[in-house]
């Protein structure tokens, strides 16, 4: 037995998730981020003018404990660690009886010259690295600046109008058709190469009949091939007529849908819209449209959403990672900016949303719930410009 429909109970409006935005420092270093550079005792005799004595007495400590195979890496992590590699990958000083081996490669020009390249590298990444975390939190701070200016009915309208008016700029075939008379002008061109007999006073009339032999042949072969030429250029123009024809149906069809405020096109069109702002964080979307409400969740909890973490170079220059004190904050505003953008990104898909409902979340917790209608963005613009 079918249960009678409730009247009171509102009936569920159909959402679309969807993740939306970027992390741009995702590829950027972190603490772990190392850089190597391979360390090998010179051939003896070949060792560097410049080697002191005591790096000399290194170098050939290193020889004699490593054998023949005297060769190493030094990596250097953004976070400041060195550690010394063996040619196999393991840690050089990690056993206790590799502590002499250890110090004898330190104590060499090779790896000092090594050390430096890596150091160098290390604290180049660590400030790049910084300075892509504060550019990133930057642009979540001017998140706020991507929100379109909406528009109303009437661009819609004249928008439905102004396709409706589309048209193929198509072009005639200009070629004539073959002539008999050029065909036999032709045909005359050759006979004169190609007929000169030795009785010359026959020569006009073998030449005559050179041309009448070919003419007929001669004429059907370039009128056939003249309208093999015709046929495919009046079907070029249809096949540019139609596949206009099909964009003008499909981009009225998008602006009626947009107009009337068709349920799936405003969903698909407002996480269209925010995934090609690219937005500086990763944003779990969830977006409904029951006109003329469009819902939207908003979670920016994401590995890319607001950062959890924050990254810092000390005075050594090296690179540290740590908690995020003001994540919060920076999600509660930057919570607070995506509604307004999401809200003029929702009345611009269309005209038929008149008031968008906005819920943001970060870790479980609400940060802004917004109810917006059209006159709240002119009355904010308003106020920012008079500010």
């Amino acid at each position: 037995m079918v249960p009678f429909p409730n009247p009171f109970k509102k009936p569920a409006v159909e959402t679309l998730c969807a993740v939306v935005g970027s992390d741009p420092c995702a590829e950027v270093a972190d603490e772990d981020t190392a850089f190597t550079h391979d360390v090998v005792a010179p051939v003896p005799g070949s060792e560097d003018p410049d080697t002191t004595r005591r790096q000399r007495k290194a170098l050939e400590r290193w020889r004699e404990l490593a054998g023949n195979d005297a060769r190493a890496a030094v990596r250097r992590t953004a976070g400041g660690v060195e550690t010394v590699l063996a040619a196999d990958g393991s840690v050089i000083g990690d056993a206790v009886d590799e502590a002499e081996l250890l110090a004898a490669i330190k104590g060499t020009r090779p790896f000092r010259h090594a050390s430096a390249f890596a150091r160098e590298e290390a604290k180049a990444a660590a400030c790049e690295a910084e300075q892509a975390y504060n550019r990133r939190v930057a642009a979540i701070e001017q998140i706020a600046a991507l929100a379109p200016t909406p528009r109303d009915a009437s661009w819609y309208e004249a928008s439905i109008a102004e396709t409706q008016g589309w048209t193929a700029d198509t072009e005639p075939f200009a070629e004539p058709e073959p002539s008999l008379d050029a065909i036999a002008a032709e045909l005359g061109e050759e006979a004169r190469r190609a007929v000169n007999p030795l009785a010359f006073w026959k020569t006009t009339q073998l030449r005559e009949e050179y041309v009448a032999s070919r003419a007929r042949d001669r004429i059907a072969a370039a009128r056939r091939a003249w309208g093999e030429r015709r046929d495919a250029w009046v079907a070029a123009q249809g096949e540019k007529v139609a596949a206009l024809e099909a964009a003008r149906e499909e981009a009225v069809a998008q602006l009626r849908a947009a107009l009337d405020g068709d349920p799936a096109y405003v969903r698909e069109g407002v996480v269209r819209r925010l995934d090609e702002m690219g937005l500086p964080l990763e944003v779990s979307v969830e977006v409904g449209f029951s006109a003329p409400e469009l819902q939207v969740s908003l979670d920016l909890s994401g590995k890319g959403g607001i950062p959890e973490r924050q990254l810092v170079t000390l005075k050594s220059g090296w690179l540290r990672v740590k908690p995020s004190g003001a994540r919060r904050k920076l999600g509660k505003e930057a919570a607070r900016d995506l509604a307004w953008v999401v809200a003029a990104v929702g009345f611009d898909v269309s005209p038929a949303v008149r008031r968008v409902s906005v819920t943001a979340t970060l870790d479980g917790k609400t940060l802004v719930t917004e109810e917006i209608v059209p006159t709240d963005l002119t009355a904010e613009e308003g106020t920012t410009a008079e500010s």
